[in-house]
């Protein structure tokens, strides 16, 4: 099984996944799991480009997004990867996010051996024995899994599961009239090309440490998927959370 996390090249997250991810159940003392983080071009003025991203964000904005997106394919962009993390040839903006999510996938997929493979972000924690079994109980010779919202027809983007057959159809279904959408709804709607589906798998919410401090193990432990979005103090807290989590459940 492989992760491919969600980086960014600006912001806080580079450091969340070093104090959350990295050091649970994506640990590299974990032999169940490899991992790649995947990024950007560090742009040349990070406060300006953090504050950009913040006003593109909002789905408000995002039907004006093709006015600062790539459009291009997946196979257009380079990639570069040291010490399993890829920088993609592509600016760090959100109007891009689709395209550099492709563009990750397709490198994992050329350049490693994996039989399912786990998009995620900072916020997901995985019970990897959990999902396995979950995943078990599946049927079908493709895999589309991972929280889904009651009003979506897609996966969430904090944690979507995907196998080799999956990730296949997606590339051949890639198209750049889906980029100004979030990439999420993108794989959705690639995948639906090919009649994939969305298998939706059991998952808990967790946005604060109240929260957190209120479950149990048994509870806790039921669960394959865990987001863990969370702010204390103007400051996400998102691998705090997470590293509670994994000491509870001792995995």
């Amino acid at each position: 099984m492989r992760a491919l996390l969600l980086d960014n090249s600006t912001g806080p997250w580079h450091e969340i996944y070093q104090s959350g991810t990295l050091k649970t159940w994506c640990n590299p003392s974990n032999h169940g799991i490899n991992t790649n983080l995947y990024l950007g071009k560090m742009p040349k003025n990070k406060a300006l480009n953090a504050g950009f991203n913040k006003i593109l964000v909002s789905r408000y904005v995002q039907k004006y997004w093709r006015f600062f997106q790539i459009k291009a394919r997946s196979t257009q962009i380079s990639c570069t990867e040291i010490d399993s993390i890829i920088e993609l040839d592509i600016p760090e903006t959100w109007p891009n996010i689709t395209l550099k999510t492709l563009t990750a996938i397709r490198y994992v997929h050329q350049h490693h051996a994996y039989d399912l493979l786990i998009r995620a972000n900072a916020s997901c924690y995985v019970n990897l024995d959990v999902l396995k079994k979950h995943l078990e109980s599946l049927h079908g010779q493709y895999v589309y899994a991972g929280p889904k919202a009651i009003n979506k027809d897609f996966i969430s983007g904090w944690g979507i599961v995907l196998n080799h057959k999956t990730v296949e159809a997606l590339l051949h279904n890639e198209a750049t009239k889906f980029l100004e959408l979030f990439d999420d709804e993108a794989i959705g709607r690639m995948l639906k090309v090919s009649g994939i589906e969305p298998m939706p798998i059991p998952y808990l919410e967790i946005s604060s440490l109240e929260e957190m401090n209120a479950k149990t193990k048994e509870e806790l432990a039921t669960f394959p998927f865990i987001r863990v979005k969370a702010s204390e103090n103007g400051m996400r807290i998102d691998d705090v959370l997470m590293c509670k989590i994994h000491e509870i459940l001792g995995v």
